[in-house]
């Protein structure tokens, strides 16, 4: 306990319960601040972000900082080694239609001179 009065104890952002919060010292907007942040955004990821977007003080922050712990649970998605493969297939899934969509474009302008039109399924003469 602080001389304040304040009990300070390990705490993760995105799980405490606005009582928890209030036995930290955090005044009631910043406890309602926190929880409505949460609600919007999908979870508070780094330690700074009390800092900036929660209105803490440097000497809230500099006292609590030792205390923040934010569980694994709360990373984004995009983290994830299966998240990010899926987003590196659909990437180069993007960039082969892209070539395609060339070579086609290409082979519509060469089949043009020949008096052919050429389209992804079907060859058809003018």
């Amino acid at each position: 306990m602080t001389p304040e009065g304040r009990h300070l104890f390990p705490f993760d952002p995105n799980t405490a319960t606005a009582e928890e919060l209030q036995k930290l010292g955090l005044a009631p907007y910043q406890v309602r601040t926190i929880i409505k942040y949460r609600s919007k955004e999908e979870s508070i990821v780094h330690q700074w972000t009390l800092l900036v977007f929660m209105d803490f003080t440097r000497k809230q922050y500099r006292e609590l900082e030792p205390y923040i712990t934010i569980g694994d649970d709360y990373e984004p998605a995009s983290t994830l080694a299966s998240v990010q493969s899926y987003i590196a297939q659909k990437e180069a899934d993007a960039r082969l239609r892209m070539r395609l969509m060339k070579l086609i474009k290409h082979k519509i302008r060469i089949n043009r001179t020949k008096g052919m039109i050429v389209t992804p399924s079907v060859i058809q003469l003018n």
